[in-house]
């Protein structure tokens, strides 16, 4: 009889277990009819991309500067373009190297993407100095038409041969002249021996040379200390460097001469393209076009905006005082020394 009711009290235990399994498995929401996912989605972080890509995009200038802007245009686009799969770091003021250090990084594949004068990339590829041949382009829509057409393309498709890639030209304005006030200049004769900072290529030492100055070939980095000691006492450069360069705070004067085209170009490394896809080099090529219409736009109210403050509050004075037609007529030997041009510069001219 004990075996008995031994028996049923196990029995019964063993049922009731199985009921209490029963009823989880019953009860329990299944995955197909849980509550939607949609909100914790929401508020979970993005997937990542599956091939990111940071790209170092390197410039000269201050953060106020036209370049800076540019800078944030192209890593709006090709951020937004790519689906946040490529993203674009800019480093500003030279954090990354001299100008001619930058290029010198595309090249060799340590810098992405920079913007940098064609005078300073022109030591890389001598036929980029036909932007700085004196008095050769007449307005910034002149200089426009010769970029994009097949002088521009041919100038950009050469440039691969030293290892850099092209993509877009940025204007940086016409140069104007300015000196300290111990230097003020009422005619050509006060050139005569002056000691001016010049971009480091032949075509700017001769031209200068040939008004008579004494041309000081000097980085960009070392300009501000060399004409605040009077190393040098005068040099050239748009309205938009001229301010964005501090140089009113040791120059007085400026002389609207015009005498060149400070053109710059949106470069990008090769060994770097080769490590996109087809489709990442197109969204580059793409948004560095749409960035170069944007960035002229940019530059010219720029230039303007600068002219304005120098004249103002930066406390410089515009000396109409210099011959531009003799300075012309003196420059006219620069292209006699450099015959290799001659096509070129006949088209261009033919373009105005």
């Amino acid at each position: 009889m004990k075996k008995y009711l031994s028996l049923i009290l196990s029995l019964a235990l063993v049922l009731g277990l199985a009921a209490c399994g029963g009823s989880a498995s019953t009860t329990a929401p299944a995955p197909s009819s849980a509550a939607p996912a949609a909100p914790a989605a929401s508020s979970a972080a993005p997937a990542p991309k599956a091939n990111p890509i940071t790209l170092k995009y390197a410039h000269g200038d201050s953060e106020s500067s036209a370049f800076h802007a540019g800078a944030l245009v192209f890593k709006d686009l090709v951020e937004t373009a790519s689906d946040g799969e490529i993203t674009v770091d800019i480093y500003p003021a030279g954090q990354l190297g001299s100008l001619a250090e930058q290029v010198e990084g595309i090249q060799m594949g340590t810098i992405d993407v920079t913007s940098v004068s064609t005078s300073i990339i022109s030591n890389f590829n001598p036929d980029l100095m036909i932007f700085d041949f004196p008095f050769l382009f007449e307005s910034y829509d002149h200089v426009y038409k010769v970029c994009d057409s097949e002088i521009g393309d041919g100038l950009a498709e050469k440039l691969l041969d030293s290892n850099i890639r092209l993509l877009g030209y940025w204007p940086i304005g016409f140069m104007k002249l300015t000196t300290s006030k111990d230097y003020p200049l009422d005619s050509l004769d006060g050139l005569a021996n002056l000691p001016i900072r010049v971009i480091s290529n032949d075509l700017n030492i001769s031209t200068w040379r040939a008004l008579g100055a004494d041309a000081v070939p000097m980085s960009w980095g070392e300009l501000f200390t060399a004409l605040q000691q009077g190393t040098v006492v005068g040099q050239y450069n748009p309205y938009t460097l001229t301010k964005d360069a501090m140089v009113y705070e040791v120059q007085k004067y400026i002389y609207e001469t015009n005498q060149s085209f400070n053109m710059a170009a949106l470069l990008f490394s090769p060994s770097t393209w080769n490590k996109l896809t087809p489709e990442q080099q197109q969204i580059i090529t793409d948004c560095a076009a749409k960035a170069t219409t944007e960035y002229r736009k940019i530059h010219e109210a720029k230039d303007q905006e600068c002219k304005e403050f120098l004249t103002t509050e930066g406390g410089m004075e515009i000396r109409n005082t210099l011959d531009v037609a003799k300075m012309k007529e003196l420059t006219a030997s620069v292209y006699d020394q450099n015959p290799q041009y001659a096509d070129m510069v006949e088209k261009i001219r033919a373009m105005a």
